[in-house]
């Protein structure tokens, strides 16, 4: 056991279950600088420091208490003042018969373990430091592509956390759509197939990050992994990018060919545009492949550019693919690319500029060719030295130059007809010439022209240079060189004499039409017309245009004219204009809306006019209400008549109808009396002469029926309804028939209240009566019945009814009962004459009162009359 333990290389100690020792190795002996019979049966206190000493005894009681396995990490100090890291690893031991008898401890030296365990803190320290400072994005994979490690750039730059990154496939950080060609490329780097990976990565908020992903394989932790390297090729991008916008959207067409070939590598839109080609038919071809430029030219140009590098605004023709020959200005400069020479051509096309040139040249002569044709008067004047029009000159002085110096250059025919003037009356002369002998006023004129500077419009009194007056309107400006100073004036004149003396004639004539537009007694309005042609608003009108719809002038003005008319009506007005075009004016009658709500009748005339140098409309209105009324009281007066004649016609009609059956009997019957009637008996003479007198009865009881309808409808039957009590009426009404329904033998019956009370015109009541009961008896067989009743069916009428149990009649009877143009007469159950004229009576006295009738009758059951009559007066 001694010999195990002094092999041992680090210090081994054990100890009673006090804490003092029993025994050491050698190893524990050098250490300390004590031998083992000088250490044994001492404590832990005798050889280390008392707070290291207290700490390793806590720790034996603590082990001899619970009897565990103690590893814990400390400091020992040797002999020699020694501080070694150490490593103390205890545990009890027992004898055979399980007694504790102390504790055995082992004492690691770790010293250097701990100094290479710094040393390699500090590495890493160093290499985190290294790794987190570097801009390229650093990933750790594992070999399933999953994230161990980042660097800071990592995460401050893509917005992610490690915890939301760690053990992540580092494909989610590149753009979903296209992880699966990341990883394909990743596998082609390792495999050696391909150099770099393309695949921007993403923030987490979603942005792109243009990079050139390099991987490698190695270890980390003694682990194989993958290393990536991102590299941000943002600011390469932005370099290609501006080179690339320069170069292809440029406005001139650029083009980037081999020096030694004069092949293109590459061109713009512009080029393609300007001369016609596709990308295929000039990428790897020559200017003079394609027959944009002869080979004399190109041999020229190349040579120019192998001279100077480089050559600027040559003016060339060169040819599109169509043939058309461009003008250009072509540019070019020698580059190198990866040591290898490119030639850089830009070209301008100057075709329009050169076009406009020969267009300028042209207008020159157009200008000349206007200047001197044109009926207005043009004229330069020309300055000798320019000069400021400011605050800050002195203008007396300067004005005073200016008719010096100020002198016509260029005067066309127009204004020298203007003055009746020749060529030399005006060029090379001055201001001061011109004004020679007018007042001095005229300097103001200039002064206040000038400080108002262009597009001055004047109207001033001239003379002819025979001395007559003219009125001129000018337009003039003054012409500025670049540095703001006045070099000249050019002036435009219109002789406007004649206009003037035009424009006085029109002012008369103007206020001559306004006071004849004021005083018609007509309303007159001119309606501006819109777009469509169509009358808009109104412009202008008279008083009395306002007063026939009652309002004011001025309200008009504010009032679109098409709401008068009723109804308002737009397609009205497009049907108008076109018929004005066609005839030149209109007239028609429409109604207007007055302002207190009537409708008035108004005759309207509707011309076009020039109003002002516009089209217009000019409206005439007259106010027909009145005539219009009369004419509708007219036409009332004629139907009326026709209405009475035709009425007439009609009585006439029924008196010829009705008259010649009866008296066609009786004048038969005179006559047989006349021829026969010595030899009749008495009997005979008796029954004619009972013939004779129901014959004039009923010829009396038709001419009283024909004579009170003919008064009632020329409305000379007078009409005085009061209130009484109808049954004691009724009855004095019914004594009048009684003679006729005795001799048939027919019971009139009555069931009328004596409270009944009604408010109607006793005449007409006793008509309409007598003639309903007359007619039941009439058609009623002999023996039959006839009932009248009332009652009341509201509070404001009583409904009188007329039954009989007579002949009765069929629906198509009942319907012409009242029709005067269909003959409803029969003859009664004896032979009683009928001509249906009681009835119609009765109808129209009943309507005359208030009331209204009905009839219910079946054949051979009899009629009933039904018929109301108010009870109080309205």
């Amino acid at each position: 056991m001694e010999s195990l333990l002094n092999a041992i290389p680090a210090p081994v100690f054990y100890k009673d279950t006090s804490g003092y020792y029993l025994g050491v190795n050698r190893t524990f002996e050098k250490y300390f600088g004590q031998t083992s019979n000088e250490i044994i049966g001492k404590s832990v206190f005798d050889i280390a420091p008392k707070e290291l000493a207290e700490i390793y005894h806590a720790k034996d009681m603590d082990l001899l208490e619970h009897r565990e396995v103690q590893v814990y990490d400390s400091q020992m100090i040797d002999c020699y003042g020694g501080i070694h890291e150490v490593t103390y690893h205890k545990a009890s031991f027992l004898d055979t018969d399980g007694k504790l008898l102390g504790l055995i401890g082992v004492i690691l030296d770790i010293t250097e373990r701990k100094k290479a365990e710094e040393r390699l803190a500090q590495t890493r320290q160093n290499y985190e430091s290294f790794f987190n400072t570097i801009d390229e994005f650093l990933f750790v994979l594992d070999v399933q592509g999953n994230i161990i490690h980042c660097n800071k750039t990592v995460l401050d730059r893509l917005g992610y956390s490690e915890e939301e990154l760690i053990g992540k496939s580092v494909l989610m950080v590149h753009p979903q759509e296209r992880r699966e060609e990341a990883g394909r490329i990743v596998t082609e780097m390792l495999e050696g197939k391909t150099e770099f990976c393309p695949v921007p990565i993403i923030t987490e908020s979603g942005i792109q990050i243009p990079v050139e992903t390099r991987v490698t394989q190695g270890f980390w932790d003694g682990k194989p992994v993958i290393f990536g390297v991102s590299k941000d090729i943002s600011p390469l991008r932005l370099s290609e990018e501006k080179y690339s916008k320069l170069f292809y959207n440029n406005q001139s067409a650029c083009g980037l060919d081999e020096l030694e070939t004069g092949r293109y590598i590459e061109v713009n839109d512009a080029f393609y545009k300007l001369f016609g080609f596709t990308r295929e038919e000039v990428i790897g071809k020559s200017a003079l492949d394609l027959g944009i430029l002869t080979h004399e030219a190109a041999t020229e140009l190349i040579n120019s550019v192998r001279e100077k590098n480089r050559i600027s605004n040559v003016e060339i023709s060169l040819r599109a693919k169509n043939g058309d020959i461009k003008h250009v200005l072509l540019s070019g400069e020698t580059i190198f690319i990866q040591d290898k020479k490119y030639r850089y051509t830009i070209v301008d096309d100057i075709t329009e500029r050169k076009q406009i040139e020969k267009e300028l040249i042209r207008s020159e002569a157009m200008f000349e060719l206007f200047f001197n044709q044109s009926y207005m008067g043009f004229y330069f004047m020309m300055t000798e030295e320019p000069f400021y029009w400011n605050s800050t000159i002195d203008k007396e002085k300067t004005i005073e130059a200016v008719f010096k110096g100020m002198k016509f250059t260029k005067v066309n025919k127009a204004l020298l007809d203007q003055y009746h003037a020749s060529e030399a009356d005006f060029i090379g002369k001055s201001l001061n010439d011109q004004f020679a002998g007018k007042p001095k006023h005229g300097r103001k004129v200039w002064t206040d022209f000038l400080d108002r500077g262009k597009n001055i419009r004047m109207e001033t009194n001239e003379s002819k240079i025979d001395g007559k007056a003219i009125v001129v309107e000018g337009d003039y400006n003054c012409m500025y060189d670049e540095k703001g100073r006045i070099f000249g004036i050019f002036g435009v004149q219109l002789d406007i004499t004649a206009r003037k003396k035009v424009a006085a004639d029109l002012i008369e004539s103007e206020a001559k039409f306004k006071d004849l537009f004021e005083a018609n007694t007509d309303g007159i309005t001119i309606l501006r017309l819109n777009e469509e042609g169509l009358p808009s608003e109104i412009i202008d009108m008279n008083e009395n245009a306002a007063k026939i719809v009652g309002y004011s002038k001025q309200e008009m003005l504010q009032i679109n004219p098409e709401r008068f008319e009723i109804p308002p009506t737009p397609e009205k007005s497009g049907k108008r204009i076109n018929d004005i075009k066609q005839n030149g004016s209109i007239t028609f009658e429409t109604k207007l809306l007055h302002k207190d709500g009537r409708e008035m009748d108004v005759e309207i005339k509707v011309l076009m006019i020039n109003y002002k140098n516009q089209l217009a409309l000019m409206t005439i209105a007259r106010d027909i209400t009145e005539r219009k009324n009369s004419e509708i009281q007219l036409q009332k007066f004629a139907q009326e008549l026709s209405k009475q004649i035709a009425e007439k016609d009609k009585f006439f009609s029924i008196i010829a109808h009705d008259l010649r059956g009866p008296i066609g009997g009786f004048m038969g019957l005179t006559e047989i009396m006349a021829s026969e009637i010595t030899e009749m008996t008495m009997d005979e003479l008796q029954n004619i002469a009972c013939t004779m007198k129901n014959t004039s009865t009923n010829i009396y009881n038709l001419l009283g029926n024909l004579l009170e309808w003919s008064r009632l409808q020329r409305g000379l039957t007078s009409f005085e309804p009061i209130s009484f009590v109808l049954l004691p009426k009724v009855l004095d009404m019914l004594s009048l028939t009684l003679d006729l329904a005795i001799k048939k033998e027919i019971t009139i019956s009555n069931s009328i209240s004596g409270d009944l009370v009604v408010f109607a015109d006793e005449n007409m009541l006793a008509s309409i009566i007598r003639n309903f009961v007359s007619n039941s008896v009439k058609f009623t067989p002999k023996g039959g019945k006839i009932h009248i009743g009332a009652m009341a069916i509201s509070g404001k009428f009583i409904e009188i009814s007329i039954s009989d149990n007579g002949i009765g009649m069929d629906q198509n009877m009942i319907e012409n009962l009242f029709n005067t143009d269909v003959d409803s007469s029969r003859k009664g159950t004896e032979g009683e004459l009928s001509t249906g004229m009681g009835l119609i009576l009765c109808k129209e006295f009943i309507a005359k009162q208030g009331g209204e009738l009905r009839v219910e009758s079946e054949v051979d059951h009899g009629n009933t009359f039904y018929f109301t009559l108010p009870t109080i007066g309205e």
